[in-house]
């Protein structure tokens, strides 16, 4: 799980009853009658600030880690996922409206490449895409492939191998959400958008 407020907070909110929270401090000699908020969202907010404030965060992430290691695992998938959008969004801020404008043209212009492409010729250009791009953000193929099945998209093997069940999912989710280009690459995007779509999830308490 990555150590961080957000997942933490997620985690302690979605994860743990009313009871487990309390046995929770109980485990970590916290009272949990002191804490302040209102609540067991704002109860496990004022947990981990008073962690926090002891020097004690690293304690309460290894004790969460040990009664929902299961929840562990899955949060440091989509952290690690969700991380790795950044360097892109920082490098949409910098673009001008020029050059977004050129690099539609670009990707409108190449889209129609792919429309022309059938069989197994565009399975080709799509696998070498899709992991030139995967490289580009510092993401796998299992990466991708767990966080389109935690989206309900992909529900083949989770393994590093590119696939046509994987090209399938990347289509469907570019069709639901309405991409502009819908091609089988998970391009710069796509991939802003399923980042959107696993905070929407996660902040609705689906994943």
């Amino acid at each position: 799980m990555a150590e961080n407020r957000e997942a933490l907070h997620q985690v302690l909110t979605n994860y743990f009853g009313a009871d487990e929270l309390k046995t929770l401090c109980f485990f970590l000699n916290v009272d949990y009658d002191v804490l302040g908020g209102e609540g067991k969202a704002g109860k496990a907010r004022e947990l981990i600030s008073f962690m926090e404030r002891r020097e004690r965060i690293e304690e309460l992430v290894a004790e969460v880690k040990q009664q929902r290691p299961n929840v562990a695992k899955v949060i440091e998938i989509e952290d690690r996922f969700i991380a790795s959008i950044k360097p892109i969004q920082e490098q949409e801020r910098e673009l001008e409206r020029l050059k977004i404008k050129a690099r539609n043209r670009y990707w409108d212009e190449y889209h129609s490449y792919i429309e022309s492409l059938d069989g197994e010729t565009l399975f080709d250009v799509q696998r070498l895409n899709n992991l030139h791009y995967l490289h580009e953000f510092g993401l796998s193929v299992e990466d991708l492939k767990k966080n389109l099945a935690r989206l309900g998209y992909y529900k083949g093997k989770i393994d590093d191998e590119h696939s046509h069940e994987l090209v399938n999912a990347i289509v469907e989710f570019q069709v639901v959400n309405n991409m502009r280009h819908v091609d089988g690459i998970f391009g710069e995007l796509t991939f802003q958008k399923m980042v959107e779509r696993l905070k929407e999830s996660k902040q609705q308490g689906h994943l």
